[in-house]
């Protein structure tokens, strides 16, 4: 008897504490949320907007040399300067296109260093690699990157 007690107890504290971790069970409580249901507040008026910090063209710059473009997912960054120094940005194919054109190459005649995750999409990795064919960059000018940048 003394044995089913204590389980007996142990089950009804157990399901005690997971019932106030989800927020449900016997309540503590008068139930008003204290809304009268007149009085709407504004989010903007409570919590201060967030400043801009996207990375917009104004804020950030292309080092001059070889492109970097890292590639996560189906999505393409390339590595820009802002006041912190170096950082990734998102950008689109298109604009991946004509920043790659405009890239110098280094002393081994590489333009473009392309790196990517380890979740890197490879259908992404195929769309950047012909769309650099077609836009005319030589492939002996393109280095991919073997090891996955984390």
């Amino acid at each position: 008897m003394k044995k089913s007690t204590k389980l007996g107890g142990t089950i009804l504290a157990v399901g005690l504490i997971i019932g106030a971790m989800f927020s449900f069970g016997p309540g503590l409580g008068t139930g008003d949320d204290g809304n009268d249901g007149d009085t709407l507040v504004s989010m903007s008026e409570t919590i201060p907007p967030m400043p801009n910090t996207e990375p917009t063209e104004e804020n950030l710059r292309i080092p001059e040399g070889v492109l970097n473009i890292l590639i996560d997912d189906r999505t393409y960054f390339v590595e820009k300067m802002d006041a912190d120094g170096k950082q990734f940005a998102p950008v689109e194919l298109e604009e991946l296109i004509e920043l790659s054109k405009k890239s110098k190459p280094n002393a081994e005649g590489i333009r473009i260093n392309v790196s990517r995750k380890k979740k890197a999409r490879a259908t992404a990795e195929e769309q950047l690699q012909q769309a650099l064919s077609e836009a005319g960059l030589l492939e002996t000018s393109i280095h991919w990157s073997e090891i996955l940048a984390e």
